[in-house]
This record gives structure tokens, C-alpha cells and sequence, in this order.
């Protein structure tokens, strides 16, 4: 009989629930009593509907624009969409906590759009008014971390940077250890920090993947920290470090021609699926266009304006995974991934295929939802298309020239919440995510169990849920093979 997962609680429940009208103390709590006070106490006993809220205005607005297009036969015919999903989002959330924002039963974070910010509303309780915090997140502290914790063989050091990994090896025994050199931040002196030494018989990397294959390459090679004449660690598969991509991710901002309050209602509380052609591997190589993508709105606490709504859409690429870690001048290694350039009104390399059907999709939503619109009911700004830029400060910039052309949407991409790759199962590591040397061979007692076992993509859709399952297959194998780990020292 299978062992109860955290993956499969996570799809046993219905998300969609918290959108109806329910009471909020109906909703099964999330939270992990051990680490979390019980949110009984401080639930509504009223009929809270989450959706009609006037925080989660930018998710009736959506759902309405998306349902919308899919009414219009033509639009869809014409942009060659095969199907659309409108839905609300299905995320591991603990939607009693916004119940509770909503009824101001504790103070606001996701119902004021601090999606990237932990989304952590507190209530103020007890004599010296402590705040309990109550993230709507069903994160890592809160489940793996949690039950890893309450076994009493887990101690988390926050403020520790690993600086290398080191491989030891018995002259007598052969036996394997590792010694890992990390520095211990402190907040009133970050310029220096303390170095602490831990050994260890095994090493699990979960850095993700933008460090666990960047710490991998800079131990093997640079000199270790007992024998300077040696690498830390031994010569690793020529795969570590590539195969990284970005998940097909990008960000678009469309106008809409009536209010959404797009910074609030947090995170993620609708998406619309969308699918084109026939056949998904053709209409890719033909189109050099994702043959699906997955559209979510989300809120921007900053948005300055009421009528900009904001989307995060997935697509695939033909090339899921072409970034990797490249060696610097000062022996560091840095990500480096291919430039994606227009020419003739389309989008090629790095993220070109999902670009392509991203703007294909804003226009068919634009032909369904505001073409035609007076241009003055609009907000005037210069729609953009590109990079993601840098800003020193998060005001938008909106023209002050009437006469500026007036775009529907804008595009950015170069950037993702949900970077993979890097040390990918079956190249750099083997089926369960032991790190292969350059000879092919595992290199003993050395893992990696993170985002970086996954070749750059999921399809279209956030990877939590399938870094959660990867890592308890590969967890299921190895756990035999782990001992005790030795200690540590200042």
C-alpha cells in the first residue's frame, strides 16, 4: 500500500470550494497545528463568497473577458484557438486565511496583492498582543519542513550561505565524508560573517536551480579546502550545469476599458487554458509557436492604475531548457541563456515560441474584449515588448502625450518565478538524482533533490506540485543509502 504524500493530500482537495458561498470555518485548515496556532478561534461563523468580494474584482473582470472570447466563434476561429478553459486557479492554498482577511478577522497580505512578499496577514492576539501570522501558502515551513521538524532530527540555520562542498576520502578506508564550508550571516555585521564547517557521509543539494548546479561546478573546480592541489570535489558529468530553462514564463499587461483593482486579490485566483491546432507537435514546429498556454492573473500591489491587468502566462518551447552555467573570470559561475530576437513581427530562440502564441493569444483577447474601444477610456502608455527591464523604483510609467499610441498589451519576458534545470535526472544525475561523475559513475554519497532535476519546463503549469512528486520518487530510493551525519565545528 502507497504511503500518504504530501502530493496526494494536495490533490484530494477541492480548490475550488473557498469561491463559493461558504463559511469560512468549513474550510479544512491547511496548517500544521504543531507549527501553527488554530485558526478556529478567529473564523466568521458568516457566509463569506471570497470571488464577490471587492478585493477579487480583477478575478470576476477576467473570467468575464476570458468567457467572453470563448463566445466569440469568429475570434476564435480566426486566431486559430482550438479550445479555452476559463477556471479559477487550483493552487495548494489555505483559502480560510483570506476568508479571514475578507471578514477582518486578521490584517491584510494576499487581499493587498503581496504575492511575491510571503503573503504572510497576522492577527494581533493575547495579552502583549503577539502577531501570529497565518500564510495562505501551503509552503515548505508548513508541510515537508514542518513534519521534517517535529521527528526532532532537523535543525534549520537561516542566514547560512554554502560556500563549497569538499569531498574527503579515507586513505586507509576509501571511506567518503564531505566537509562543507558555510558562512554564518549576521544581520548587524553581513560584511563578516562567521565561517562554520560541517562534515557530513551525505550531501542532498536543494538550493534550486539557480545555485544547487552553480555550487556543484565552483566545488570541482576550485581547490579544496584541506589539499589545494586537488579540487573539492571530483570531475562531474558534463551535464551539470545545462539543460536549464525558464518554464516558457513571461508577463503581460493588458488595458482594460473598466475598472480591476488590479493591485489587490491575491495570488493567482483565475487562469484560462488555451490550445491551438490539431496536433500539439506539429502546430509547434510549423507555427514555431506553443501549441498551448496558460494565462493567470495576479495582483501588483504597487499598480498605480485601476484599469491595468496583469497576467503571468506558460507556454513550451521547441528548445525547453538552452540556458546554462557558464565559468567567469573570478572562477564563479553564472547563468547565461540565448537571446530571443524579433524579426518580421515574430520571435525566435530563447523564449521565441511562447512569446509568439502569448501575443497571438493577447490579440484574440483584445479582438473579444476592447478593439474598437474609445482609445480615451484606455490608460495612455507605450505598450512594450522585450526584456524585462530593470527599474530603480516601481512606478509605472504612463505617457503624457496624448497623441502616443495607444497599446492594448505589452510583453516582458527574460525573467520567471520557476527557474528548472541545472541538474537534470538521467544527464547529470542518475533516475533518482545521484550527481554522476565525468566517467558516468555516481558519485557517492552526493544528491541533488530540487527544481534542478527537471529539463526547463513542466508544460505550461506552476512545477511545485511536480518537484514535490520528483523529490519523493528520488526519496523513496536513497533514503536507505543515507547515514548519520558527523557534526560540525566554528
Amino acid at each position: 500500500m502507497s504511503p500518504t504524500t504530501m502530493v496526494s493530500e494536495c490533490n484530494g482537495t477541492n480548490t475550488t470550494l473557498p469561491f463559493l458561498n461558504i463559511n469560512s470555518c468549513d474550510i479544512p485548515n491547511q496548517i500544521d497545528p504543531t507549527a501553527m496556532v488554530d485558526l478556529a478561534e478567529h473564523r466568521n461563523q458568516d457566509k463569506i463568497s471570497i470571488a464577490a468580494a471587492p478585493d477579487y474584482l480583477s478575478t470576476r473582470v477576467f473570467l468575464s473577458q476570458a468567457n467572453n472570447l470563448q463566445s466569440k466563434e469568429k475570434v476564435v476561429c480566426d486566431y486559430g484557438i482550438s479550445s479555452i478553459t476559463p477556471k479559477f486557479s487550483t493552487l495548494a492554498l489555505d483559502w480560510s486565511v483570506v476568508a479571514n482577511e475578507i471578514s477582518c478577522k486578521v490584517l491584510p497580505s494576499a487581499t493587498i496583492g503581496e504575492m511575491w512578499y510571503g503573503m504572510n496577514s497576522y492577527s494581533e492576539v493575547g495579552q502583549g498582543e503577539e502577531k501570529i501570522l497565518y500564510g495562505i501558502k501551503n509552503s515548505l515551513d508548513r508541510n515537508y519542513l514542518a513534519q521534517a521538524k517535529a521527528t526532532n532530527m532537523l535543525d534549520i540555520e537561516c542566514l547560512s550561505e554554502v560556500t563549497s562542498i569538499n569531498q574527503l576520502v579515507d586513505p586507509v578506508t576509501d571511506e567518503v565524508s564531505y566537509r562543507i564550508i558555510v558562512n554564518k550571516i549576521d544581520e548587524n555585521k553581513v560584511d563578516a560573517p562567521q565561517q562554520i564547517i560541517y562534515e557530513a557521509k551525505n550531501v542532498i543539494l536543494s538550493a534550486g536551480s539557480m545555485h544547487s548546479a552553480r555550487l556543484l561546478l565552483e566545488s570541482a573546480n576550485s581547490p579544496s579546502c584541506t589539499d589545494i592541489t586537488k579540487p573539492g570535489l571530483p570531475s562531474l558529468s558534463p551535464y551539470v550545469g545545462k539543460l536549464w530553462g525558464q518554464n516558457g514564463d513571461l508577463f503581460a499587461t493588458q488595458l482594460c476599458n473598466e475598472p480591476v483593482r488590479p493591485a489587490n486579490g491575491g495570488p493567482g485566483s483565475a487562469e484560462c487554458d488555451f490550445q491551438f491546432g490539431d496536433d500539439p507537435k506539429t502546430y509547434l514546429k510549423e507555427n514555431n509557436a506553443s501549441p498551448f498556454t496558460k494565462m493567470v492573473v495576479y495582483p501588483v500591489w504597487y499598480e498605480e492604475s485601476v484599469s491595468i491587468q496583469n497576467t503571468l502566462m506558460m507556454g513550451v518551447c521547441q528548445n525547453t531548457a538552452p540556458g546554462q552555467f557558464v565559468k567567469q573570470a573570478d572562477g564563479s559561475y553564472q547563468l547565461s541563456y540565448p537571446q530571443t530576437i524579433e524579426a518580421n513581427g515574430k520571435f525566435e530562440g530563447g523564449m521565441g515560441d511562447s512569446i509568439n502564441t502569448a501575443i497571438n493569444t493577447l490579440n484574440a483577447w483584445k479582438a473579444a474584449n476592447t478593439a474598437g474601444v474609445d482609445p480615451t477610456k484606455l490608460a495612455q502608455f507605450k505598450g512594450y515588448q522585450g526584456p524585462l527591464h530593470c527599474s530603480t523604483n516601481t512606478k509605472r510609467t504612463l505617457t503624457g502625450n496624448s497623441a502616443a499610441e495607444n497599446e492594448h498589451f505589452d510583453v516582458a519576458y527574460g525573467m520567471t518565478p520557476h527557474p528548472l534545470g541545472g541538474c537534470v535526472l538521467g544527464k547529470a544525475c542518475d533516475s533518482y538524482g545521484r550527481v554522476k561523475s565525468a566517467n558516468g559513475d555516481v558519485v557517492k554519497g552526493l544528491y541533488v533533490i530540487d527544481g534542478s532535476l527537471i529539463p526547463g519546463s513542466t508544460g505550461a503549469c506552476t512545477p511545485a506540485w511536480t518537484i514535490a512528486a520528483v523529490a519523493e520518487y528520488c526519496m523513496a530510493e536513497i533514503s536507505s543509502e543515507l547515514t548519520t551525519s558527523r557534526g560540525c565545528s566554528k
